[in-house]
């Protein structure tokens, strides 16, 4: 991830990048399975954000089918990109879940006024 990300982005300079954030590789998935934690899924997030700085972005959710952890992973994924903190970890609630739906309330925002004309 951190050698073919970056050279893709560097070697093509994409107009918006689509970034599917999937959490079907969390543990306890019962399809994926292969051991990724919260925290795991939150870090892989802030390092797209890290890869993604300056170009525009789409994040769009899919897979994880685990009914507990995967609103979670959701969530922190958010987190990740509104720089704050990690809000969930297994088993407990790291920091405010609230700020994330305020990042997310002033983006969409600002998503309408760039499409007001359309």
């Amino acid at each position: 991830m951190d050698k073919i990300i970056p050279y893709f982005i560097k070697e093509y300079k994409p107009q918006l990048i689509i970034y599917q954030a999937g959490v079907d590789s969390l543990v306890k998935d019962p399809i994926g399975n292969l051991k990724l934690t919260l925290d795991g899924a939150y870090k892989r997030d802030k390092k797209i954000k890290e890869f993604t700085a300056g170009y525009p972005i789409a994040i769009i959710r899919g897979g994880g089918y685990n009914n507990e952890y995967s609103p979670k992973a959701n969530i922190n994924t958010l987190a990740a990109f509104a720089d704050l903190p990690l809000v969930f970890s297994y088993q407990k609630k790291v920091s405010e879940p609230k700020k994330c739906r305020m990042w997310v309330e002033r983006k969409i925002i600002e998503l309408k006024n760039i499409l007001k004309e359309y």
